[in-house]
């Protein structure tokens, strides 16, 4: 399973992610902590700053395309490291001027991310030879991001205080940094195709890209319970206070401890999934999608914190499985020349109703019941895995030749 780790570039990759992720979830955590502070109405607009860059992740993906994505993911670490550090340096001499500045700072981290991630998943395939270490990598991947994000949570409630503004800002910037020290380390992209040279992103990119997924017959039919799971989604993950103390009764080191809780989940499926690669992509992700529905189900009737912490924790663990093994399948059957564009498109069209999200969980919690929203999670999720079981594209066959950059 570790083999993938034996190709530098990767090993870099996964290095740089690792220490950025760590230090945007101390920011993450930190500085909500320290918004909410200030007012709670404060965490409305830090919802929205977050979700708004993502509508931008298809041209994100376009410029992966036509670009190269290890030069659009050296400079965009670049650009935000070193945005975020003049922010904690402003912090530090402007102290008033805190919050705007972590919210400003929460701005330019998701931005980058809208552009980071596309051109991340299109690359992988590249950094690895074979269809086993593909899967492999994907799970290590994500699972080392998540094991980061995990500790990152773990500890960013009482990182605002040992460490202020200023030091969650700075701590934060010098993670990109470093990042794109590693992502400098990667080979350079190949040239598009019928191309010697990089060229710029043209409308008619964008255009070819969308006509590309629209094609693909599975595409826009999983889009649908995924704008639906990733709007409710960010609103439960939000919520999750609200839930703990009205519907489990529970105080803030409880909720400190299930948010853990969900990052290990995805840090064990993420790296368990290249045990399944040898299934077919339906069985695991239309499995994993069950476990996953019916999961949070339970968490959402539940008045139990035991039963709550087994639900979340099957399923995190569900989720991790499955978007790893929904990933490695696309970057297998979509060609290297539009990957960009595909993953781009569809975090875009996933992430489009985020804003909203907190403000439905936040009315659903107060007018229903506590855990209204992760019914509205599990749903689509039962959704998306009949969905799983029944595309043919979800029936390729793990031993057929994928597709090569």
């Amino acid at each position: 399973m570790l083999r993938p780790l034996r190709s530098a570039p990767f090993a870099y990759l996964v290095a740089g992610q690792s220490l950025s992720q760590l230090g945007d979830t101390l920011l993450f955590v930190g500085g909500l902590w320290f918004l909410q502070s200030v007012s709670p109405w404060l965490l409305g607009v830090a919802g929205i700053v977050i979700a708004i860059p993502s509508f931008v992740s298809y041209l994100g993906g376009g410029l992966a395309d036509s670009l190269g994505a290890r030069d659009l993911m050296r400079w965009t670490e670049v650009a935000r490291g070193i945005i975020i550090v003049a922010a904690g340096v402003t912090a530090l001499m402007v102290p008033a001027a805190a919050a705007v500045l972590i919210l400003l700072a929460l701005a330019v981290s998701a931005f980058g991310d809208s552009l980071f991630v596309p051109a991340q998943i299109s690359l992988v395939p590249r950094l690895l030879k074979g269809d086993e270490d593909l899967n492999s990598g994907n799970g290590i991947l994500s699972g080392l991001t998540r094991l980061a994000d995990m500790v990152g949570r773990l500890v960013g409630g009482l990182s605002s205080l040992a460490f202020g503004v200023f030091g969650l800002l700075a701590f934060d910037g010098l993670t990109f940094l470093g990042s794109a020290v590693c992502v400098g380390r990667l080979p350079a992209d190949a040239p598009p195709p019928g191309s010697s040279n990089r060229r710029r992103l043209a409308w008619s990119d964008l255009k070819a890209g969308f006509d590309y997924s629209r094609s693909v017959g599975w595409f826009f039919k999983i889009v649908p319970p995924a704008v639906l799971i990733n709007l409710a989604l960010s609103g439960a993950l939000l919520t999750l206070p609200i839930l703990v103390q009205r519907g489990l009764h529970q105080g803030a080191a409880t909720y400190g401890v299930l948010l853990a809780i969900w990052s290990a989940g995805q840090f064990v499926g993420s790296t368990s999934a290249a045990v399944m690669r040898s299934k077919p992509p339906r069985v695991v992700c239309g499995t994993a999608a069950i476990v996953q529905g019916l999961s949070l189900l339970a968490l959402a009737l539940t008045g139990s914190i035991w039963i709550a912490a087994v639900a979340l924790g099957v399923a995190s663990t569900a989720n991790g499985i499955s978007n790893v093994s929904r990933t490695t399948l696309m970057q297998r059957l979509v060609p290297s020349e539009f990957r960009g564009r595909v993953f781009g498109l569809q975090s875009t069209l996933v992430s489009m109703a985020n804003p909203f999200g907190p403000l439905l969980a936040t009315a659903l919690a107060l007018s229903v019941f506590p855990g209204a929203i992760w019914l509205l999670v599990a749903a689509p999720t039962l959704w998306l895995a009949i969905l799983y079981w029944t595309l043919p594209g979800f029936r390729f066959s793990p031993d057929a030749p994928g597709v090569r950059a």
